[in-house]
């Protein structure tokens, strides 16, 4: 009469137990969501219940970036004064709640290595830490490069031998661990490769410059895998090492770099939802194998960034995924989502892409993953509509992605008024979805506003703001003051969240 939950590993272990937590009633969003857990007098299985999973991606993760926010309130909330081992405790859970197994910490407010508790705790929940395109052997150099020569591996002698000391730090700290180690360079933070002696050696020519950054690169990632077997023998060979021709690496990739075999290439998608590269016939054969980085969120020179909400559509996300998967990138997936809120649904999207890839899922069907979803975290069995709303809701948002609308972004003089349209379209979405929250128990409707609700009414609220400000304009144009005036306070209404 014992019911028994087995895996693989630990981490099989702790899947299957939440896989039970959650059969149960413990949302994953529990915490983080502030869904109520489900209560009920007993729970009861067949006695020839049976159940087996297994993930499609080997390596399911999240990467905090742009984190900020969630700095602020790790300061208020957690006895850290940044984002530490309170909030990552948290964050671990879920992404483990989740079915997924790696993270990539937050680069921009910390550095992962400052607390060495961070570190501790990943490896006693299970979760694999790595880092990004331009974060080293688990450096993180924002905020871990003070102090040194500079990051430049052109530049011989000295200023080569304290970057490689720089690195073997870290690997020294971490290589007790199960890790992913990044191979290769760029510059301090997310800017380019610097080669100042390469630029200023006058006898090259530009394809002379572009063949000696080639072979600089290539000395760079040969002279860190000598190091991780320095400090960690044996395993410096076996261990998970990524290489990501992100931006102006991938022209040097493409310039005939010799990457070994068994590193793992991760390619990043275009920040925008679409997948740039898949890996060719030859590059297929590579027993590192390959990876994705996404982008649920995306920083960048404005108006390019967008960080308040989600709008690219889980459709056009699970479309990538699957094609990604089809052309053989299936050994890492890691979704950039920002400071984890509002993007608390995508987060869990891909996670579950990831874990079903290449079987029949529950995510093919977008519109019922959302109706489910909602089901088993809300009561009111509405799940099928918001599931139709929502569909709507990322058509409308991702026309134009709310931190990227300006003047005239959508017409009041043709096609009917499209900007009136659209706002109309969206204010139905936003009612129907407050009509929603009401219905709900009261003490679920701070995590239907998390989760659900904010997405909606920013999206209606800031579209509103926008056509009513471009219809003052164009009132003002046609020598009607008055109604310009009225359209303005209507406008900063909006703005005010007064409507």
């Amino acid at each position: 009469e014992a019911l028994y939950v087995v895996g693989t590993d630990r981490r099989g272990t702790v899947f299957g137990i939440y896989d039970l937590c959650e059969a149960m009633g413990v949302s994953p969003w529990y915490w983080f969501g502030d869904v109520p857990v489900r209560t009920r007098p007993e729970v009861r299985f067949r006695a020839e219940t049976r159940h087996a999973d297994w993930p499609g991606v080997a390596y399911r993760g999240i990467f905090i970036n742009d984190e900020e926010e969630l700095e602020r309130w790790a300061q208020e909330h957690t006895g850290d004064d940044t984002i530490g081992p309170e909030t990552y405790a948290r964050l671990f859970e879920l992404v483990l709640r989740l079915k997924g197994n790696y993270v990539w910490p937050a680069m921009h407010v910390n550095a992962f290595n400052l607390d060495p508790a961070n570190g501790r705790l990943a490896d006693d929940l299970g979760v694999v830490i790595g880092s990004s395109h331009c974060d080293m052997l688990l450096r993180s150099n924002e905020h871990e490069f003070e102090g040194w020569a500079a990051y430049d591996y052109s530049l011989p002698g000295r200023n080569r031998d304290e970057l490689i000391e720089y690195w073997r730090g870290s690997v020294r700290q971490n290589g007790g661990y199960e890790v992913s180690w990044t191979v290769g360079m760029r510059g301090i933070h997310d800017t380019g490769f610097s080669t100042a002696a390469i630029d200023g050696d006058d006898s090259l020519t530009e394809v002379g410059r572009h063949r000696a950054r080639v072979d600089l690169l290539g000395r760079v990632i040969a002279d860190q895998r000598r190091l991780l077997v320095d400090e960690l023998g044996d395993r410096g060979r076996d261990c998970l090492q990524l290489f990501i021709p992100y931006k102006e690496v991938l022209p040097l990739y493409d310039g005939g770099l010799e990457l070994p075999d068994d590193v793992t290439v991760v390619w990043a998608n275009d920040n925008f939802g679409y997948v740039r590269r898949y890996p060719t016939g030859a590059e297929l054969d590579r027993p590192g194998g390959h990876g994705l980085y996404y982008h649920s969120s995306y920083w960048s020179v404005p108006p390019r960034s967008y960080l308040a909400t989600s709008s690219t559509p889980l459709a056009l996300m699970r479309a990538e995924l699957t094609k990604a998967w089809d052309h053989g990138i299936r050994r890492l997936w890691v979704d950039n989502v920002g400071g984890l809120k509002p993007l608390e649904l995508e987060t869990e999207f891909f996670l579950r892409c990831a874990w079903q890839a290449g079987k029949e899922t529950t995510t093919s069907d977008v519109a019922g993953f959302v109706a489910t979803w909602f089901d088993a975290n809300f009561s009111g069995g509405r799940g099928a509509e918001v599931g139709e709303l929502y569909a709507r809701y990322y058509r409308l948002n991702n026309q134009r992605k709310i931190e990227h609308l300006d003047g005239d972004a959508f017409s009041l003089t043709s096609d009917g008024d499209e900007a009136a349209r659209r706002v109309r379209d969206l204010a139905d979405i936003a009612a129907r979805i407050a009509s929603i929250a009401v219905e709900l128990p009261i003490g679920e409707r701070d995590a239907f506003l998390q989760l659900i609700g904010i997405k909606v009414h920013l999206a209606y609220l800031v579209a509103a703001q926008f056509a009513y400000a471009d219809r003052s304009r164009l009132a003002l144009a046609q020598g009607r003051p008055a109604a310009a005036d009225a359209y303005t306070v209507r406008s900063k209404e909006y703005d005010a969240c007064k409507r």
